[in-house]
């Protein structure tokens, strides 16, 4: 029987122990990482006012983990993190949302 030593979640300042081994904990899997492209600086300074301003899901009203570019457009896009393209979602929303962009990308290649 192997045994795993208890690791923090790899998300920055989440507190949660993991007993599986190092990685991230359920909340922060498939959260982008700081070294995805077009996930740096920029990116925080749209999300972290935006995600104060509407702490609960614009969807189901939860408590929002999320922000979502409306229209699908890479952060890295002119024009992505604008106020009027963002909306915060909880995670499950969040997930339901990227996949229908994702669905409707394919749709239209």
């Amino acid at each position: 029987m192997s045994r795993t030593t208890p690791h923090l979640c790899a998300e920055p300042s989440c507190r949660v122990i993991l007993d599986d081994g190092p990685g991230r904990c359920p909340e922060h899997r498939g959260t982008p990482r700081s070294g995805t492209p077009g996930y740096g600086a920029a990116w925080r300074r749209a999300r972290d006012p935006y995600i104060a301003e509407h702490p609960d899901c614009e969807i189901c009203g939860r408590p929002a983990v999320d922000v979502h570019h409306r229209d699908g457009r890479h952060p890295s896009a002119p024009g992505a993190n604008a106020q009027s393209n963002l909306q915060s979602l909880c995670r499950s929303c969040h997930r339901r949302e990227t996949e229908h962009t994702k669905q409707a990308r394919r749709a239209t290649v």
